[in-house]
């Protein structure tokens, strides 16, 4: 539970950081006040220390295609956010899938990160592993470089949000776009292509 409790924690700092850059927090006064969030220092003595995250690199579009080559195996791509709520309520999800994968086909994440971000991009990548590391996934992430307009134009995405995910059969054909968070049916989809 601790776990858990940590990502919840770091993802409401996130979104807390962007409301302030954009001044959107209450004026003081507008809400009665409430009581600060519980210290997690009691839960982190008592939890084992984590292993050690997975890697995630900095990229461009060039990268991202190198990625992907399919290397004569399905490649799934999954791209996600640190600040994208719904990103974090599936990580759980593209992590079983990543393990039920096993040697099946490769799972590449897609990190949008630096979209938002404010901050050197190796701060923002040694964030992003940090975060991954305590949602417990495995796969490693490509942290995209370029300016966000220009990646969504030149990359061929359908979808301009987040998450998405794409499919790639052994050819290196897209064989399936998930626009949204992978659902039951997207999963069912993916592991019935997969044969996993």
């Amino acid at each position: 539970m601790g776990r858990v409790r940590k990502l919840a924690r770091r993802v409401a700092e996130r979104i807390a950081r962007r409301v302030a850059r954009h001044d959107l927090f209450e004026k003081p006064g507008e809400r009665a006040p409430t009581a600060p969030l519980p210290s997690d220092d009691d839960a982190a003595s008592e939890e084992p220390p984590l292993p050690e995250g997975p890697p995630v690199r900095l990229g461009d579009l060039a990268a991202l295609l190198q990625a992907r080559a399919s290397e004569g195996r399905p490649v799934v791509v999954h791209h996600w956010a640190t600040w994208c709520a719904p990103c974090a309520e599936e990580l759980p999800r593209v992590q079983a899938l990543h393990e039920a994968m096993g040697d099946a086909g490769r799972l590449v994440g897609v990190s949008w990160d630096l979209f938002e971000a404010v901050g050197a991009p190796e701060q923002v990548a040694d964030d992003v592993s940090e975060f991954a590391r305590d949602a417990g996934i495995t796969w490693g992430s490509l942290l995209i470089t370029d300016e966000p307009g220009a990646f969504l134009e030149q990359s061929g995405l359908a979808f301009d949000k987040i998450p998405q995910s794409q499919v790639y059969d052994a050819a290196g054909n897209l064989i399936l776009d998930v626009h949204g968070a992978l659902d039951d049916d997207a999963l069912a989809k993916i592991h019935a292509l997969l044969g996993v």
